[in-house]
């Protein structure tokens, strides 16, 4: 039941598609009015939304992140940018010192949710996703970002970088990961 989550509280997703349903699609594009839905949707921040606003109030300790000599290419995926938050993976990510952080400008990855999954629309998948592939192997065939799951897995398939969320990389300028 959502009145066991608490009220007033801020709710953070991990996942840039779930966040953007919470908060919009399911009331603008499913027409579902249920005010605890609308009570949901107005707590809910995507993770590095969260992030960067607790570092503009100094509630993170960036000092305590260590350096990084790193340029990573950033693809936010539709479902961020249909939430109109900005871009805030690019601060989060540039809050590690040493980190310059390269903007895919795809407007997408061509996966769009499952639909480049099917047997039948895999090669147009591809074929929309070929210039954000392309884009990674030149800045950095090893390693991007990217906030939604199902765009990891399209961008990793097609440009055979490790694709992972903003996060990770502060969970690891933090000490936190083993790599």
């Amino acid at each position: 039941q959502l009145r066991s989550a608490g009220k007033q509280l801020t709710i953070v997703s991990s996942s840039g598609s779930c966040a953007g349903m919470i908060r919009h699609e399911a009331h603008e594009i499913m027409g579902v009015d249920d005010p605890a839905l609308l009570d949901v949707a107005a707590r809910t921040v995507e993770t590095s939304e969260f992030m960067v606003e607790l570092i503009h109030n100094g509630e993170f300790p960036i000092e305590a992140l260590r350096p990084m000599n790193l340029s990573i290419p950033y693809h936010q995926p539709c479902q961020v940018k249909s939430q109109g938050i900005g871009k805030p993976a690019i601060e989060l990510m540039e809050s590690i010192p040493g980190v310059t952080v390269t903007e895919s400008g795809q407007a997408c990855c061509g996966i769009a949710g499952t639909y480049g999954l099917k047997k039948e629309k895999y090669a147009i998948a591809q074929k929309v996703g070929q210039p954000l592939f392309d884009m990674i192997k030149d800045t950095n065939p090893n390693l991007a970002a990217c906030e939604t799951e199902t765009c990891r897995w399209q961008i990793r398939k097609g440009s055979g970088a490790e694709v992972i969320h903003p996060i990770q990389l502060i969970h690891a300028a933090l000490g936190l990961a083993k790599d």
